[in-house]
């Protein structure tokens, strides 16, 4: 009786274990009323255009996971955007992912070379060679 109560119990933390997700999702909250965005490492930008786009941009790709089991990635540029001096949100770009981070959540999604490339050319990257 011993054996088969151990081998039920090794069975359901196996089953329980693989129903567990390894990751967290969320949705950051939509950006609105950013004046300016900082790029970093790089420059500010206030034109009100370049502004408006980059915030649809980032407000395309709000649903982000957090990893659970891992540290998140960092970005290699980002963008923070400000309504005056308040902070109201940001997108960086790694590699292959997009960094997502505002007042009630971050995290990270997968990226395409094609959705990078529209970052780095919203933010005036364009020209910029990734490794």
């Amino acid at each position: 009786m011993y054996k088969l109560n151990l081998f039920a119990l090794a069975c359901f933390t196996i089953v329980m274990g693989a129903c567990h997700s390894t990751e967290h999702s969320g949705t950051c909250v939509p950006i609105t009323g950013s004046t300016r965005v900082v790029v970093q490492p790089g420059n500010v930008i206030t034109d009100p255009m370049r502004v408006r786009d980059l915030i649809a941009f980032a407000n395309a790709r709000l649903k982000v996971s957090q990893p659970s089991l891992s540290t998140m990635p960092a970005p290699q540029v980002t963008a923070l955007f400000y309504n005056g001096t308040d902070f109201v949100g940001a997108i960086g770009a790694g590699s292959n992912f997009f960094f997502v981070s505002c007042s009630n959540w971050k995290g990270v999604r997968e990226a395409t070379a094609l959705g990078i490339g529209d970052f780095e050319r919203l933010i005036g990257r364009a020209d910029t060679k990734r490794n």
